[in-house]
């Protein structure tokens, strides 16, 4: 099972002091928020987490989550690593040292930023496998930010295949791209799914965007950092721009895989 722990773009859902329709709707029904991105993997009694997002406090007791057995993180961006902090807090106290598995460049920056975190780090080898309990993870490295590495996962799971990579702005070879077409289910990068409204390098957007996605020939796509506060209409409207396999999963969405 995969719980989408957040699922919201880097200023969340609803954004602080913004009195818009939709950050309104947002601070008054708990189901239209969105918190940073981390999603969680709960298959014979383990539970893997990817992404420390910097909201992981409330996710884990929001979600009940007792304890995890492994934690993996794409790049040190901050609503992807900054919840280290709250984890190193839960090791002091209950003295578990939970694996965290992070690139080269991930590791550099914790080391520089936060010195006195004291974890059980591993860096991953790209296209290695790393098997836990019938659970199968494969790093990929991703094309998206210049100043840090950037990786997406591959998750296998007996014949089931899930890819995880929710930031992104391509492929660095065709060998990646071909061990990550048809997953059964694909949790992307979606924060500009319909056109870009800043100026970003660091992601595709809008038409190359969905082309890409498409082209991965998943069964399923999951669309990760998609803000009704910046395009100004409700997921529902959202969607009816999009191909009808694709889906914006809301905080809290527990899907079978």
């Amino acid at each position: 099972m995969i719980k989408f722990l957040g699922t919201g773009d880097p200023l969340g859902m609803p954004v602080i002091s913004c009195k818009c329709h939709y950050c309104q709707i947002a601070c008054r029904n708990k189901t239209r928020q969105r918190l940073r991105p981390s999603i969680l993997l709960q298959e014979n009694n383990v539970n893997i987490l990817f992404d420390i997002s910097p909201d992981i406090r409330i996710q884990l007791l929001n979600a009940n989550i007792k304890g995890l057995s492994r934690i993996f993180v794409t790049h040190a961006h901050f609503d992807h690593l900054y919840g280290i902090v709250d984890l190193f807090q839960l090791n002091y106290i209950k003295k578990v040292r939970i694996p965290i598995y992070v690139n080269r460049d991930t590791l550099k920056f914790i080391k520089k930023y936060y010195p006195w975190i004291n974890l059980k780090f591993i860096v991953y080898k790209n296209s290695k496998k790393y098997k836990f309990n019938g659970i199968e993870v494969i790093p990929l490295q991703v094309e998206h930010s210049k100043k840090f590495t950037t990786n997406g996962f591959i998750i296998r799971k007996e014949k089931r295949k899930i890819i995880y990579f929710p930031d992104f702005k391509n492929f660095t070879n065709k060998s990646s791209f071909n061990l990550s077409k048809k997953a059964d289910t694909a949790i992307f990068d979606g924060q500009y799914i319909l056109g870009k409204y800043i100026k970003d390098p660091e992601h595709l957007g809008g038409k190359n965007l969905i082309k890409i996605i498409n082209k991965l020939d998943a069964r399923k796509i999951f669309l990760m950092g998609v803000s009704e506060h910046w395009y100004k209409k409700t997921e529902e409207e959202i969607l009816k721009y999009l191909p009808k396999n694709f889906i914006i999963p809301r905080d809290g969405l527990a899907i079978r895989v």
